[in-house]
């Protein structure tokens, strides 16, 4: 039951995420970055945004579970930090 639970959050995180193949930007000043109260695997996240991975790329070198990476990132899209671009 929770794995069948699990594969429908990330279903959900991936549809709020939208295409996989964008590339997320970010679109919070660095010093502002800090209000939002990021913990350290959403900041690893961040860091990873360059302009140049896709929210795929970011996946695969997360080193995090789909789950996780999904919800994190869906709630740094959610929060306004990133944003994306085709």
């Amino acid at each position: 039951l929770l794995e069948q639970n699990r594969a429908v959050l990330v279903r959900q995180y991936r549809e709020q995420i939208g295409d996989m193949r964008q590339t997320p930007i970010v679109r919070v000043p660095q010093h502002e970055i800090v209000w939002h109260k990021l913990d350290h695997r959403a900041g690893f996240l961040l860091s990873q945004i360059d302009g140049m991975l896709t929210f795929e790329d970011i996946l695969d070198v997360s080193g995090m579970p789909e789950f996780e990476a999904c919800r994190l990132l869906a709630q740094l899209l959610g929060q306004g930090v990133i944003g994306s671009r085709p």
